[in-house]
């Protein structure tokens, strides 16, 4: 939780502080983001890190939602279910619903917050929600894949992998700050 917490804050705040460059420090909102993003992807360097801190969110959300390869406490080789043994009936129905409502709000506020690779409709159309639904589901479907394709990193492995996400995350919004 130390090492992807900062990697998916430095991920995350990084289009918010372009947006606020652009917008003299007034705004740090999603809604002023998602407005405002559009009209900064004519700049390379921005298009570049919004990539950038996109990619480094995507691979943050994976382990903050607890999924394969960062499905560490969950280890269901070595436990028959993880943290779910002590759970039956409706408790394991609220751990699980829980979990999918993190999977959705966390996609949500990626496919939110990283509009440059989308088209620029205006956010409540019909084009709009159907814009933000298509990034959802690509963001899933990204999530997924990796699930299925990996397996399950150690800590220590897992801590050395996030070394790389978490300086690049850094390096992406320090470039952001001071450009």
């Amino acid at each position: 939780m130390f090492v992807y917490e900062p990697t998916w804050f430095f991920a995350v705040l990084t289009p918010i502080v372009l947006v606020s460059k652009h917008t003299n420090g007034t705004s740090f909102s999603v809604l002023e983001t998602i407005g405002n993003f559009p009209t900064l992807l004519s700049n390379p360097l921005y298009a570049v890190l919004t990539a950038v801190s996109l990619a480094v969110a995507i691979v943050s959300l994976q382990c903050k939602l607890g999924l394969q390869p960062f499905d560490i406490p969950e280890a269901d080789t070595e436990i028959i279910a993880g943290v779910y043994t002590e759970f039956s009936g409706a408790k394991l129905a609220l751990a699980s619903l829980f979990h999918d409502v993190e999977v959705l709000v966390g996609a949500i506020l990626v496919a939110f917050l990283f509009p440059g690779w989308s088209s620029p409709f205006p956010l409540f159309t019909i084009v709009g929600v159907f814009s933000i639904l298509v990034k959802f589901l690509v963001i899933v479907f990204l999530l997924v894949a990796v699930k299925a394709y990996s397996a399950r990193y150690r800590v220590d492995q897992a801590i050395g992998f996030f070394s790389y996400p978490l300086l690049v995350g850094l390096v992406t919004l320090v470039i952001a700050t001071f450009v």
